[in-house]
């Protein structure tokens, strides 16, 4: 039974891995040497400074009373 579940979790490791690569290429990234956190950090990033934009933005757009 251990056997059989380490068997499933490894082909979904790989399955993972392969996928995980094919969109850092997408990307244009290196897959060889980005490493998830790497690459998910450039979204994290990227969404949070839309969010400050987006939020100051607002701000200066809308009439003071």
């Amino acid at each position: 039974m251990a056997k059989a579940r380490f068997e499933v979790l490894d082909q979904r490791y790989q399955e993972m891995k392969e996928r995980f690569e094919r969109v850092v290429v997408l990307y244009g990234e290196d897959a060889k040497t980005m490493s998830p956190h790497e690459f998910f950090n450039i979204f994290h990033t990227f969404l949070l400074s839309f969010k400050v934009q987006t939020e100051q933005s607002e701000r200066t757009s809308k009439p003071p009373y």
